[in-house]
């Protein structure tokens, strides 16, 4: 189940903190009397990060942020303003909740998402000359180096989503 989702600012990338929408809120419960909760998210390839949220004390809306090894997260995926960050959620039949967090990037018209290690973007036009070859040989070289442990195939686990 989604738990969050947000187009990056230049904040969100230069500042050390990812503020995020209001709504999302309910998906990071805070203890009582709290005014932030840890927890941890895995990456596609199960490298688990630590997170924060936290809310202000103070004013007329909680204003959600959250920090942690956000930044660490950023810098590791080279996110820039524009990308996208999807934080999911799984809930357990034991009560513990499993949190997960993917970066997307818009390449080529179209959404896909950010892997370190996995692709190493060239942003070619598909017209120009050896473009468009160049362009099938880095999917099928991505495709090919996919850890079958992460999905497979280049499916995500959760059914939808394709990435190259």
């Amino acid at each position: 189940m989604e738990a969050m989702n947000k187009v990056l600012s230049n904040s969100d990338t230069a500042n050390k903190r990812l503020e995020f929408p209001v709504r999302s809120l309910p998906a990071f419960p805070m203890p009582d009397g709290q005014n932030s909760m840890e927890f941890v998210a895995f990456d596609r390839l199960q490298k688990p990060w630590k997170f924060k949220v936290s809310i202000r004390n103070e004013g007329r809306y909680p204003k959600p942020w959250l920090k942690g090894e956000w930044d660490d997260y950023v810098h590791h995926k080279g996110l820039k303003k524009g990308d996208k960050v999807i934080f999911t959620m799984d809930d357990q039949e034991n009560g513990d909740r499993i949190y997960y967090i993917r970066a997307e990037r818009k390449l080529f018209g179209a959404m896909s998402i950010v892997s370190v290690g996995v692709v190493n973007y060239q942003f070619l036009h598909p017209c120009d000359e050896g473009g468009a070859n160049l362009v099938a040989e880095m999917m099928l070289k991505t495709m090919a180096n996919t850890p079958s442990d992460a999905g497979g195939g280049g499916q995500e686990a959760n059914g939808g989503s394709r990435w190259f």
